[in-house]
């Protein structure tokens, strides 16, 4: 989970992001949040690179808690790995809610300042 830890950090945890789904699949054990801009904690700043959309795909989906409430945008607040764990996050919502997810693997946007950004990490 290391570079997905360093890619969260990377990012802010993602901080002002806002979710355009969530999309839980029982079935094949996985689940993926998609944002509208993963650089949304930058704008503003000069290191702001431009809007990015981008999702984050959990596998191996064992355990997934999901408490959500909101009528408006749901804006992350933050997303982190859950201390002394390496298959847990949480991820924290404003105006309201969490999701925590224990997985097996994870496949995240490789982060790149210029250039093509389609890549995708995994682990």
């Amino acid at each position: 989970m290391h570079s997905f830890t360093h890619f969260l950090n990377a990012l802010g945890g993602l901080h002002d992001a806002v979710v355009v789904s969530i999309d839980w699949k029982i079935n094949v054990s996985t689940l993926e949040i998609a944002f509208d801009d993963l650089y949304a904690n930058f704008r503003g700043l000069p290191e702001y690179p431009g809007r990015k959309t981008g999702s984050i795909l959990f596998r191996g989906v064992g355990c997934a808690a999901i408490e959500l409430r909101s009528d408006e945008r749901l804006r992350v607040f933050e997303i982190l790995p859950v201390k002394d764990s390496s298959d847990e996050v949480v991820a924290r919502f404003s105006p309201s809610g969490r999701i925590t997810v224990r997985f097996e693997a994870v496949e995240h946007p490789i982060l790149v300042l210029s250039g093509d950004n389609s890549n995708k990490g995994s682990e």
